[in-house]
């Protein structure tokens, strides 16, 4: 005979809910994150100016004045609710951006130590910028395992030089075809690295920028330049 044990039921193990929010469209889920994770802006990446939250990279500014306190800001709390959340709105705050490389100012290798790789090929929209040929101070060439890994995953690219206008004044006819030709043999290694990476999805041109406009432009999407956050770490 059975033992009134071997009749009881087995206690029922509880099934995780998934949150309602994912049963909604794609489209409209994304929408909803957009509303908390920064987008549509333009970063300045630099060895000088660039000081990630963390995960955060929004906190460039054009005005040197201004710091910031390693304070983690408020919104990247949904970065914790869940790995399916936090995978979706990283894709936006790494692929809804544009980050602006200054080959000149250690873009490259700011982006390599701040970024892991998993984050680095979300990025989808980068501006090379390079210094004009009346640049006097030291061009490295270019970080090929860097723009190997990236390249191949963006939607659009750029190269845009950028010169610097007191040094285009205070520079001879002379002086400037005397620094013309190392310029152009540094110009020319990054656009061969480029050109060996680059796959037909990828969109690329080349442009002359004073880089003075509160906004950039890459095709058709129009991103916005910093100050990003005021002192307090509040998003503005």
């Amino acid at each position: 005979m059975e033992s009134p044990q071997e009749h009881q039921s087995e206690p029922q193990t509880a099934i995780p809910t998934r949150s309602r929010l994912f049963t909604l469209p794609a489209e409209m889920r994304l929408q909803i994150f957009g509303y908390c994770v920064p987008h549509n802006c333009a970063i300045k990446v630099t060895n000088a100016m660039y000081r990630p939250y963390e995960v955060e990279p929004l906190v460039s500014t054009r005005n040197p004045s201004r710091r910031f306190s390693n304070t983690r800001p408020r919104w990247t709390n949904i970065l914790q609710v869940s790995k399916e959340m936090s995978d979706q709105c990283l894709d936006i705050l790494y692929g809804d951006n544009l980050f602006e490389v200054y080959l000149n100012r250690g873009g490259e290798a700011t982006l390599r130590k701040t970024f892991g790789k998993e984050n680095l090929q979300r990025i989808r929209y980068i501006i090379a910028i390079a210094p004009g040929p009346c640049f006097t101070g030291e061009l490295n060439p270019p970080d090929i395992p860097f723009w190997t890994m990236m390249i191949p995953n963006l939607n659009r690219f750029e190269w845009v030089t950028q010169p610097e206008q007191k040094a285009e004044e205070n520079r001879s006819d002379i002086m400037v075809k005397r620094g013309l030709e190392g310029w152009m043999e540094w110009q020319d290694a990054y656009l061969d690295c480029f050109g060996e990476f680059l796959v037909p999805k990828v969109q690329f041109r080349m442009r002359l920028d004073n880089g003075e406009s509160e906004y950039r432009q890459l095709g058709n999407r129009v991103f916005r330049r910093g100050p990003f956050f005021n002192t307090d770490g509040q998003q503005i």
